[in-house]
């Protein structure tokens, strides 16, 4: 009977032991798909607060200065509702702190509009002494009190960040779908909608404004459309 040489069963034994481990390798993920592109919605709400001094209803230098820069953030997209409250320390009646909160609230809503917001967006509401603020010190509470109460809620919606320019947008070897499928629709989506509030889910469509679609529509036909900014939009 003819014998086996050992280094031939080591050899053996060798490659059988490779073959088990490269069958073993890991299969490479496959590549992720990219997302949809598609505009981001969410409800936001700021606050401002106006102090005034002792039985007044006027504004000081500062307090003005303050609620222009406030002012400045409630753009007319984001902006929805603007709520306006005034009240008053508790150092006199109602019959003299109603009316004053009321006056109160009153200077801060002329401000706002003054500053581009809609009037139609802004209520006002007048409280007096009945929602005083806890202090240390009755000094500091009156501070405190004497204010008006600035809540402007509105719809955030952010444009998608595309074109993706990462990766062709045409073939891809991988067989992935294009970068940029659906950034069009997306972005047009986000710029023509009337009221924001529309872009959330569930949210029932509103009436498109008749004087708004014109306006567009005599726009385009004039060429006064200003051509798209790709590099702005993909920011």
């Amino acid at each position: 009977m003819a014998r086996t040489n050992p280094l031939t069963r080591t050899g053996a034994a060798l490659v059988v032991a490779l073959s088990a481990v490269a069958g073993c390798n890991p299969v490479p993920p496959t590549p992720a798909t990219p997302q949809a592109h598609l505009a981001s919605v969410a409800e936001l709400e700021l606050l401002h607060t106006v102090y005034f001094d002792t039985d007044a209803d006027t504004l000081r230098p500062a307090e003005a200065a303050a609620l222009r820069r406030f002012a400045g953030l409630l753009d007319d997209r984001l902006t929805l509702e603007t709520i306006v409250i005034g009240h008053a320390d508790v150092r006199a009646s109602d019959a003299h702190n109603d009316p004053l909160s009321a006056r109160r609230a009153a200077t801060v809503a002329e401000m706002l509009v003054a500053e581009g917001v809609p009037p139609a967006r802004i209520s006002h509401h007048a409280l007096g002494r009945r929602l005083p603020v806890a202090a240390d010190d009755e000094q500091a509470a009156w501070r405190a009190s004497r204010r008006v109460e600035v809540v402007a809620r509105g719809i955030v919606v952010v444009e998608p960040n595309c074109p993706d320019w990462s990766r062709p947008s045409a073939i891809h070897p991988a067989n992935l779908p294009t970068s940029n499928f659906g950034c069009a629709t997306s972005l047009n989506l986000v710029r023509m909608v009337d009221d924001p509030r529309e872009l959330l889910r569930g949210a029932p469509l509103g009436l498109n404004d008749p004087r708004r679609t014109a306006d567009a529509v005599g726009r385009y036909r004039a060429g006064e459309v200003e051509p798209l900014n790709v590099e702005a939009s993909s920011r």
